[in-house]
């Protein structure tokens, strides 16, 4: 329990570390990020950068620094992943949101909700993002 509130904190300053450092190189950079409990509770998160593809070296090395930074166990830096399929960075997030805030389960929303509540998790943040109708739709229909 009481893992949780400083694992979630010591995220949240590193991805805000890692973006003031690329918000530098890239003026552009957008993101989606969500924070989803592991089984242990204790929060990970999964982020999509969208960075223009003259900066991606220089970030990658910047996550790798952040990473080596804070003393990150397990990490994935994916950037061929979308590659092929503009519409994979969608899948790969909703996958999360469908996971987590939009499960079917009415006692999982409602214990993810308790467990954001209690450790006052954002679980959802992003920049401000041009969303496609396909995407809003989601929202509106659950």
């Amino acid at each position: 329990d009481e893992a949780i509130k400083p694992a979630y904190l010591k995220l949240k300053k590193s991805f805000r570390d890692f973006y003031y450092q690329i918000k530098k190189l890239d003026k552009k950079m957008m993101y989606i990020k969500v924070y989803e409990p592991h089984k242990t509770l204790i929060p990970h998160l999964h982020c999509l950068l969208f960075v223009s593809p003259e900066h991606q070296n220089q970030i990658k090395k910047i996550f790798y620094k952040t990473v080596e930074n804070n003393n990150f166990k397990r990490v994935d830096f994916d950037e061929s992943l979308f590659v092929d399929n503009i519409r994979k960075p969608q899948a790969y997030i909703m996958k999360y949101l469908f996971k987590t805030i939009l499960a079917e389960d009415d006692f999982m929303v409602r214990w993810l909700d308790g467990w954001r509540r209690k450790y006052q998790i954002r679980i959802i943040e992003t920049t401000q993002l041009p969303m496609s109708l396909e995407v809003i739709v989601v929202f509106i229909i659950r």
